[in-house]
């Protein structure tokens, strides 16, 4: 009898991978509604990259990192809510309105310290149906 294990475990990989590349309906209709939103702010810099951290160099037992960005619509806006991909990034924002054609902070307030690689995401909502959010992310590598 021949050794048929090879062959089996490339069909599982490839009903694996066709499991997993596919979106469900449920994801299409998640993007949906984002689809035509207005941009309303502008980015200086949305992903920010600090490299390697030596945790022996920092002051304090956390990181903070903060994003430039300019209220581009001709109105004044708000912010809704900000959501991170952790409960270890807290931020903080402005919470008055913010004028049209002027700049704002986000600070992003890290505190997982453990070694190796992280990446974190803030999503960042507006108040008003028409406002497309807005994805900050920031990434590193602690030593």
């Amino acid at each position: 009898m021949k050794n048929r294990k090879p062959f089996r475990n490339l069909i599982i990989f490839f009903l694996l991978l066709m499991l997993f590349s596919c979106k469900n309906e449920s994801q299409i209709k998640n993007q949906e509604p984002f689809k035509n939103l207005v941009k309303v702010v502008e980015v200086e810099k949305p992903i920010i990259d600090l490299g390697r951290v030596d945790k022996r160099s920092l002051n304090q037992e956390i990181i903070t990192i903060e994003f430039n960005l300019n209220n581009i619509s001709s109105n004044s806006i708000k912010i809704d809510k900000i959501e991170s991909s952790c409960t270890c990034t807290v931020s903080s924002y402005p919470k008055a309105l913010i004028e049209s054609n002027s700049s704002f902070w986000i600070t992003a307030t890290y505190d997982n310290l453990s070694p190796g690689y992280f990446e974190q995401d803030l999503v960042v909502y507006f108040e008003g149906s028409d406002a497309s959010p807005v994805l900050l992310v920031f990434r590193g590598n602690i030593l």
